[in-house]
């Protein structure tokens, strides 16, 4: 493990060779459409998007017509969507610590995961993981844990807070590419490889959520949209033309905004 000193060193090092560029591609609208009751919206690698609230979840196809519909509600209200494998859509309802998971039609078809079983029942989030397996984060414990597809707990990360030297509160996480993304507002972005090692912490901060697409991290914040090169570390920002953003993703060179008015906004980037 990275002493504190030497690991406060680097971060520093990290956030100085940031370069914000004020240009990026343009921006073409092709869908501007009214959906008041919704509360954030998806997007997976094959082009399909998911638009959801506390209820309910809506999956368009890549020709923007609705595909499917599905609402279940002996869980309570829905705390998570991850459609990163869009053969197999993770659900938790933190509430009732459940973890629920949908094919590509949007019909329960796998076994639940009741997380009480596991001795995860104070997960506050979830995400998808290679194999058909999941991550929870414990957040009394402040540890991360892999659930295989058999419902067993496989690798635990075991109180990040001493790992990262950090008090870390995250909002939102995601395993794409090989990589563990954990996201806390105020701290920045913590980044694990699939086993869970620890490899470096990104001051992005003050953000409500983030995508990750062929290793550029995407987010909104005031009104403009940024593109983080990971491997580069330079930032690149554009002005957007959509006040009040709600939640944004950007998947296969297209932008989907959901605005605080209950508008989305559907952009080709480049």
């Amino acid at each position: 493990m990275i002493k504190p000193v030497l690991h406060a060193f680097l971060l520093v090092i990290v956030s100085i060779t940031f370069v914000s560029i004020k240009s990026m591609a343009q921006l073409s609208l092709l869908k501007k459409q009214n959906v008041s009751g919704i509360s954030g919206i998806k997007a997976d690698p094959l082009g399909n998007y998911y638009l959801y609230n506390r209820s309910a979840i809506f999956k368009y196809n890549l020709s923007d017509t609705l595909f499917s519909r599905y609402s279940e509600l002996q869980y309570g209200s829905l705390s998570g969507l991850d459609v990163s494998n869009p053969m197999k859509l993770t659900l938790h309802y933190a509430e009732v610590s459940m973890v629920v998971f949908l094919d590509n039609t949007l019909n329960p078809t796998f076994t639940p995961t009741n997380l009480y079983e596991v001795g995860l029942e104070t997960a506050i989030l979830v995400c998808s993981s290679y194999d058909n397996g999941f991550w929870a984060f414990d957040a009394p414990s402040f540890s991360l844990s892999r659930i295989n597809s058999f419902g067993e707990v496989d690798r635990q990360v075991k109180n990040i807070n001493q790992l990262t030297g950090l008090d870390i509160h995250p909002t939102q996480m995601l395993e794409k590419e090989n990589q563990l993304y954990l996201y806390d507002p105020t701290a920045g972005i913590f980044l694990f490889d699939i086993f869970g090692g620890y490899l470096k912490k990104w001051p992005l901060t003050g953000f409500q959520t983030f995508s990750v697409d062929r290793k550029q991290l995407y987010y909104c914040k005031n009104n403009k949209l940024y593109q983080f090169d990971t491997k580069l570390f330079k930032e690149n920002e554009m002005n957007l033309p959509v006040d009040g953003v709600l939640d944004a993703v950007v998947e296969k060179d297209r932008l989907y905004i959901l605005s605080q008015s209950g508008i989305l906004f559907i952009y080709k980037l480049g």
